[in-house]
């Protein structure tokens, strides 16, 4: 190699014979208060690499965090439309109730998981009154809850007047 000092087998041969190739020509590697400097540099890097994959870390817990809540809220929304739909089924039933049976006063209807097409059952109170100022009339009042479970459900409560028939 053009340049290199006499006797040395490379800069691999021997860490005292290390050279560095810099504008074309052969250096002796600098001695240790560069190389102090160069693992201070080194540690920079690694500072730097540290703190970047903190940061990156951070944004990833921050888009799983909001991905979670967005689910919640989706699950949520989902849960107090099928409560709905439950509730107003549930009007419809008694006034087939009332159709067939003048005399119905409600009940508790649990409507299983399959019979919902879902993974979750639900429950509905109906509650069938006179009204006391029109005697021809009657209240159907509702309360839906799905899932049947007290920590996470969903509740729709709807009412609904109408003529004996």
């Amino acid at each position: 190699m053009r340049n290199q000092p006499a006797g040395c087998h490379g800069w691999l041969a021997h860490p005292c014979c290390r050279h560095c190739w810099t504008s074309q020509q052969w250096h002796p590697n600098p001695g240790p208060a560069t190389r102090r400097g160069g693992q201070r540099r080194r540690g920079f890097v690694l500072l730097l690499l540290l703190v970047a994959l903190a940061v990156a870390t951070a944004l990833f817990l921050t888009v799983v965090r909001h991905a979670a809540l967005q689910r919640q809220a989706l699950r949520s929304q989902w849960q107090q439309a099928q409560a709905g739909w439950l509730a107003q089924s549930a009007i419809e039933r008694a006034v087939a109730r009332l159709a067939a049976q003048p005399d119905y006063r409600g009940e508790t209807w649990h409507v299983s998981a399959g019979e919902l097409g879902g993974p979750d059952a639900g429950v509905v109170v109906i509650r069938v009154q006179s009204a006391a100022e029109q005697p021809g009339r009657r209240t159907i009042s509702v309360e839906a809850d799905y899932p049947d479970q007290p920590h996470r459900r969903a509740r729709c409560r709807q009412e609904t007047e109408g003529a004996r028939p």
